[in-house]
């Protein structure tokens, strides 16, 4: 999609339309639209906008936690994590915990807070009974063993053996996460390489043994 000419054409509707549910679309498309482009900034300025509107309790949560997003990418992590705990502990968006809950261990894991991270998405795991989102995390977490956000206030040890474990309960038992091709991509990936360094290692060992007899040879023709 051309998401430059949309944020010009909604931008304009926004400021146009009377009816205020079409106002309330315009508004959330034009922010999708800059959303999409990288203007993090001008996104968030029009949700504000939206947020400010008469919202139902689901349009309200859409509108804060793609704000959160927003900042997320932004790289306004701590801003972010403000906004969703904001909702966290009000019993009227209880319905909406889950998602906060999620969102706030990736940014914690984008902020290169890794062993909060993990924390973090261990209690999606162990707190909420939802598979979309279980599955969700343990890719997550198979990410950031794997592929840690290198931080330079903590220290985290790659774990790539756990990373694959994680890996593998997404492929087995979480296939409606959209993580699924992901995390089978990556499980498939961890186990080539393991299946090479096994085959490398061996032939270190073979090597080591046919020099060994060299030496021997050598020894005893020297005899």
């Amino acid at each position: 999609e051309d998401y430059a000419a949309a944020c010009e054409y909604y931008a304009k509707a926004s400021e146009i339309a009377e009816d205020r549910g079409l106002r309330k679309s315009a508004l959330y498309k034009t922010f999708y639209a800059y959303f999409h482009v990288n203007n993090f900034k001008l996104a968030i300025g029009y949700l504000n906008v939206l947020a400010q509107m008469d919202l139902e309790m689901s349009e309200k949560f859409d509108a804060f936690f793609m704000k959160a997003r927003a900042m997320k990418m932004a790289g306004q992590y701590s801003e972010a994590i403000r906004v969703l705990d904001g909702f966290i502990g009000n019993l009227r968006y209880k319905n909406y915990f889950v998602k906060a809950e999620f969102e706030i261990a990736d940014a914690l894991r984008m902020d290169g807070k890794n062993n909060k991270a993990v924390k973090q998405f261990n209690y999606v795991i162990e707190t909420y009974n939802n598979p979309i989102f279980i599955g969700d995390s343990y890719y997550f977490l198979g990410l950031t063993h794997e592929k840690p956000i290198v931080s330079q206030t903590e220290k985290f040890v790659p774990d790539p053996e756990l990373a694959k474990k994680y890996y593998y309960l997404v492929k087995t038992k979480y296939t409606n996460s959209s993580y699924f091709p992901i995390a089978s991509e990556r499980y498939d990936y961890l186990t080539k390489m393991d299946l090479l360094k096994g085959s490398i290692q061996w032939d270190e060992i073979l090597l080591h043994v046919i020099d060994n007899k060299i030496q021997d040879s050598a020894f005893v023709l020297n005899i």
